[in-house]
């Protein structure tokens, strides 16, 4: 999964000391972790605990308060990131899917012929040169990806929500063998909503860098 640039640096290039970072610098990093970590984790507790009994002893939507919220924002950061050691999986669908046709793949610079890997490693130069060259457009794509990994990581917790609920007959979660067409009719609106952010990311990227990267340069 590509990751957001840093929003500061100890060091310049030159080996000065730079100055501490700003509420400017802090709050993309922030933004990162509330919607990209948090929200997705928080979805799936509180939707596992509409069903689950065991996971309502824990808390219950209705009783969520003080000590119990605390708990509720530690578990949805933690779940947050174990969601998004899947998000490969939807780059790997999404990459193939919009490099595709030609007439989409150059303005997201992609290139049917890169691995995922090597995608990865683009899209992440291309961030980090943006970052460098200006501090607002760096915040854009970093937020514009924390999207992309709210809308992947919804898609896995769907996922394993119908794995609970199919291996537990329903106990935990409602079984997708029971309710087929919801499931279904979820996971395609989560599919298609990803793939639109993981575009608008990707062209968002790319036109960003041509205007303060490659603009510069010229």
């Amino acid at each position: 999964m590509v990751t957001p640039p840093a929003a500061a640096a100890a060091k310049d290039d030159a080996g000065k000391p730079k100055p501490a970072p700003s509420l400017a610098d802090i709050v993309p990093t922030v933004y990162y972790d509330l919607i990209a970590r948090v929200c997705p984790g928080a979805a799936f507790w509180i939707t596992l605990s509409l069903v689950s009994p065991e996971v309502q002893r824990v808390f219950s939507v209705e009783k969520i308060g003080g000590t119990s919220l605390v708990l509720l924002i530690l578990l949805s950061y933690l779940a947050g990131i174990v969601l998004s050691g899947f998000c490969l999986v939807w780059d790997a669908i999404s990459y193939r899917l919009l490099s595709a046709p030609g007439w989409l793949s150059s303005p997201l610079g992609l290139r049917s012929s890169h691995g995922l890997a090597r995608q990865w490693q683009l899209v992440a130069q291309k961030m980090e040169a943006i970052a460098k060259a200006s501090h607002d457009p760096g915040r854009i794509v970093t937020k514009a990806l924390a999207e992309v990994t709210l809308c992947q990581n919804l898609l896995t917790g769907l996922v394993v929500l119908g794995a609970i609920g199919l291996y537990s007959s329903g106990r935990h979660f409602f079984s997708p063998a029971t309710y087929p067409g919801t499931f279904g009719v979820v996971f395609v609106a989560f599919l298609v909503s990803m793939l639109f952010r993981q575009a608008m990311f990707l062209g968002r990227t790319e036109a960003l860098y041509e205007m303060h990267v490659l603009g510069k340069s010229a």
